[in-house]
């Protein structure tokens, strides 16, 4: 059917005059009336006009109107169409229901009333533009979702993928690593690890200058693909540093043969500004599972640490080789069990104190609120910084115990900090997952809060994105519960863990903590950049607060604002600071 702006109108009678007097009384702004003698010359018009209204008359030779209305009502494009039948007759009960029964939405009578007719039309026409305008309303609609989907999975994609090689990222390979691992030890299957680094490719840079040197790391990742199959992964970890899964192998020897065709496959020439170039590659290996290491304690981030320890040792030998990682390369891991058994006597000495980095906004450098960090004062090592000890803490369970006192330290010192207080000032408390798993937790945070007589409302509680998306199902309704009661919370480590777009809207998330690893080298690293802006407009496309960690610099600051993030924390601001020289600080004593 034809397009028109005009709201179009049929008349279906057979007096020639009855329709020129309808349609002379029928002169409405935008609106355009026909008129039809019969009820096969009414279909015809039908077949190509569109009409919001029909006007037929029930007494016609031929085909009457109540025939014509059930012809129509079995047809696609004319079903939809209100028709008023108009009659001279004042039919009784059961001829007016047959009429609708038929398809009419109502009568008139003849004569008509000129005032009725104009008044019930026109009620007809503003349906059909309002009919009109939902429709076009409801369309905008569904193309903007489409977008948004769209944009979405760009995103989803730009967070898991490395832009200049098309293969995964950390992030991404972390999740297939993760994946990777917990199906190896529900099917019993054998998987290993490839950490690949080019060697002296610094040198290459320096020489051909980083665009060529893009060029290399591009069809390194073809090549890579090319000798995998279709079931391993392939991801550029940073730099010059490919990591590989290789799912499904029968045996450790499998992996060597797959590094031996990666070397050979690397080997062969690369053509750069029309020179011939040889890569050299070193490359480590870890599989799982593996005898000789204690399973008990083993997880996929220490697969990965264990592949890089190999890759290491293998750059020592000779370039154009690789190494497994064996037992004797352990030596980290007897310093670990070391560490572990020091933090089992930390708490009970008192070694473990709070520190507390401030959060500002970036344009006005204003106070909004302090982190509080773990820290602890060993006796022979002095201060240990977090990521070494609390991964271990979180792995033997430590950390529920040692996370009760931090939430208890904290919610005491705020009530003696009436700086904070008066100014509204929110402190950020680092939650692990397995403290919202422990079935104790909720027990106990409510009787510390009654205790105390603490708002939760000056409260942020921060989790890592990897441990909400481990333990999902189990943390939601927790997490619902603590926000209920005032509490904030905030996603730490975003862009390093999922990135899942579901777990946003499942979870009452109130902003987002962009990882320093992304902000470290935004001003240098596309990939970085381009995350960074990502989760930026993930963020406010979910109406989420977004702050950055570890801004270091007034050009990250810069950036991050031009970018569209409002807060951030780190050493430009200030590092983290102990408690009696909060006060100070927050007088501007400090800045």
């Amino acid at each position: 059917m034809e397009q028109n702006t005009h709201i179009k109108l049929l008349i279906v009678d057979d007096s020639v005059q009855h329709n020129a007097a309808m349609m002379s009384v029928l002169k409405i702004k935008d609106v355009e009336v026909h008129s039809a003698t019969t009820g096969n010359q009414a279909l015809s018009m039908m077949l190509r006009n569109s009409y919001a209204l029909l006007l037929v008359d029930v007494n016609m030779p031929e085909m009457d109107g109540i025939e014509l209305v059930k012809l129509m009502r079995e047809h696609p494009e004319m079903m939809q169409i209100p028709v008023i039948f108009i009659t001279g007759e004042v039919q009784d009960k059961e001829k007016i229901f047959t009429g609708y029964e038929a398809g009419a939405v109502d009568y008139l009578l003849k004569p008509f009333d000129p005032a009725i007719l104009l008044s019930k039309v026109k009620a007809f026409v503003q349906l059909n533009k309002n009919q009109l305008l939902l429709k076009r309303l409801l369309m905008e609609k569904e193309e903007l979702l489409s977008r948004i989907k769209d944009q979405n999975k760009k995103l989803s994609y730009l967070a898991c993928h490395d832009s200049l090689t098309m293969t995964f990222n950390r992030n991404g390979f972390e999740r297939e690593l993760y994946s990777a691992f917990e199906n190896s030890k529900r099917y019993k299957r054998k998987f290993a690890v490839l950490l690949m680094d080019i060697d002296h490719f610094k040198v290459i840079n320096d020489v051909y200058g980083h665009d060529h040197g893009d060029m290399i790391l591009q069809e390194v990742a073809v090549r890579l693909k090319r000798t995998l199959r279709k079931t391993d992964y392939v991801a550029r970890m940073g730099g010059d540093e490919f990591a590989i899964i290789l799912s499904e192998i029968k045996t450790h020897y499998h992996a060597g043969n797959v590094a031996e065709k990666i070397i050979q496959n690397l080997s062969k020439t690369f053509n750069v500004l029309n020179r011939e170039l040889r890569l050299t590659v070193s490359i480590g290996i870890a599989c799982f599972p593996n005898e000789a290491i204690d399973k008990t304690i083993f997880n996929e981030k220490i697969l990965l640490r264990n592949a890089d320890i190999a890759m290491f040792r293998a750059k020592q030998k000779r370039n154009n080789t690789y190494e497994f990682y064996t037992a004797e390369f352990s030596i980290k891991h007897r310093d670990r069990l070391i560490i572990e058994n020091n933090l089992k006597f930390a708490s009970e000495r008192k070694e473990f104190f709070l520190s507390y980095q401030p959060k500002v906004e970036i344009d006005t450098s204003k106070v909004i609120g302090f982190e509080a960090l773990l820290r602890w004062q060993h006796p022979e090592k002095g201060v240990v910084l977090p990521g070494q000890f609390i991964p271990i803490m979180e792995e033997t369970q430590m950390i529920v115990p040692v996370g009760e006192w931090i939430m208890r330290q904290v919610f005491e010192r705020y009530n003696a900090w009436q700086h904070m207080k008066s100014k509204n000032i929110k402190i950020a408390i680092n939650i692990s997952a397995f403290q919202l798993v422990n079935q104790s937790f909720p027990t106990f945070i409510h009787a510390l809060i009654s205790e105390l007589n603490v708002d939760p409302t000056c409260f942020e509680l921060e989790l890592t994105e990897t441990a909400a998306m481990n333990d999902l199902l189990e943390v939601k309704d927790l997490l619902f519960r603590l926000s209920d009661l005032g509490f904030a919370i905030s996603i730490d480590d975003f862009g390093t863990g999922y990135s899942m777009l579901s777990y946003l809207k499942k979870l009452p998330i109130r902003s987002l903590k962009i990882d320093l690893e992304f902000i470290r080298d935004v001003l240098c690293n596309e990939s970085s950049e381009m995350i960074v802006r990502a989760i930026i407009s993930l963020a406010k496309n979910f109406n989420l607060e977004v702050i950055a960690e570890g801004v270091e610099t007034s050009e990250q600051a810069s950036f991050l604002l031009n970018a569209g993030c409002r807060y951030a924390q780190g050493y430009l601001y200030s590092q983290p600071l102990l408690e009696s020289e909060v006060d100070a600080y927050l007088s501007g004593a400090m800045r």
